[in-house]
């Protein structure tokens, strides 16, 4: 299941992410597409088709058109409308773009002690089963009557 809490874009580090896109419609803002956005490093400029964008606005994929006959917020000369722009590039609005997948910059996986020796527990068993059943194979393989040549 996707988590579709809404995220700052500011907060995910450089990488692709999937993405809900959006556009605003008389004042009310609607879900148009499915999609990724593309976060640069912070001394990277972003481009669209040899255009620098703006801090305000992301490069984006269309993955998904959910209303394929909704306007891009930043139509250029190829796309004006979101069908026209699945699996392409295209500029979009930040502030109309919602991660869908969460990032916690910092938090690091911590497992306890006893998580740990539970895990070895379970490797180590595994492990000499494996061992167990290799041997009875091969105890089976000297036991077989091979006829003579």
């Amino acid at each position: 299941m996707v988590d579709e809490t809404p995220i700052s874009l500011l907060d995910l580090p450089q990488g692709i992410y999937d993405c809900r896109l959006a556009i605003e419609d008389c004042k009310e803002i609607k879900i148009v597409a499915d999609g990724q956005v593309h976060i640069l490093g912070a001394t990277e400029v972003t481009l669209n088709h040899f255009t620098t964008l703006s801090q305000d606005y992301r490069r984006v994929t269309i993955t998904n058109d959910i209303v394929p006959t909704a306007p891009l917020p930043c139509p250029n000369e190829e796309c004006t409308v979101v069908c026209q722009a699945k699996h392409t590039f295209v500029s979009w609005p930040a502030r109309l773009i919602f991660p869908l997948k969460k990032y916690f910059p910092g938090t690091s996986k911590t497992y306890s002690q006893e998580s740990i020796d539970d895990i070895k527990d379970i490797w180590a068993k595994y492990f000499f089963s494996q061992i167990e059943d290799e041997e009875e194979d091969s105890e089976d393989n000297d036991n077989m009557d091979v006829p003579p040549a």
